[in-house]
C-alpha cells in the first residue's frame, strides 16, 4: 500500500500541503522565496505533486518539474533544510508514522539537487589556508 493510500488520499494530502504552506508563509527565513507567487495556485499545484510523491499515479517528470520550478530562486542548503524541518513538524502535527516520515524526508533528499542553487556560506568561502 502506497502512503498516500494509507494516509488517506488527497483529503488528508491536501490538509498536510495546507498546514505546510501556512507554516512555510509565515516563516520570515522562507518568506522572501515566496515573494510574487500565487500561493492558492501553488498550494493547488503542490497537492498534485505530493500525492504523485507519496505514490498516486501521474504522467509527470519529477526531477524536471522540481527542477524547473525552482529555478533561479536562489534556494540555500539552509532553506532547504528549513523546509525539511519544517516538513517534518507537519507530518507529525498529522499523526504520519515516523518511519513514514523518514521515507518522505529520504524522498525529499534525493531530489536536493534538483531544488538547492546556493550552498552553505561555510561551504562556499575558502579560508585563507585553504587558497
Amino acid at each position: 500500500m502506497s502512503l498516500f493510500d494509507k494516509y488517506g488520499g488527497v483529503p488528508t494530502v491536501t490538509l498536510i500541503v495546507r498546514a505546510f504552506y501556512k507554516e512555510v508563509l509565515s516563516n520570515y527565513k522562507l518568506k522572501p522565496y515566496f515573494v510574487g507567487i500565487d500561493a492558492e495556485r501553488l498550494i493547488n499545484h503542490q497537492i498534485g505533486f505530493i500525492s504523485h510523491l507519496l505514490g498516486k499515479p501521474a504522467d509527470i517528470h519529477v526531477e524536471k518539474v522540481l527542477s524547473d520550478s525552482h529555478k533561479g530562486r536562489r534556494i540555500s542548503e539552509d532553506a532547504f533544510d528549513e523546509v525539511l524541518h519544517t516538513l517534518h513538524d507537519v507530518l507529525v502535527d498529522h499523526k504520519m508514522e515516523e518511519a513514514d516520515i523518514k521515507a518522505v524526508a529520504d524522498l525529499v533528499l534525493s531530489h536536493k539537487n534538483d531544488i538547492v542553487e546556493i550552498e552553505n556560506a561555510v561551504r562556499v568561502y575558502k579560508t585563507k589556508n585553504e587558497t
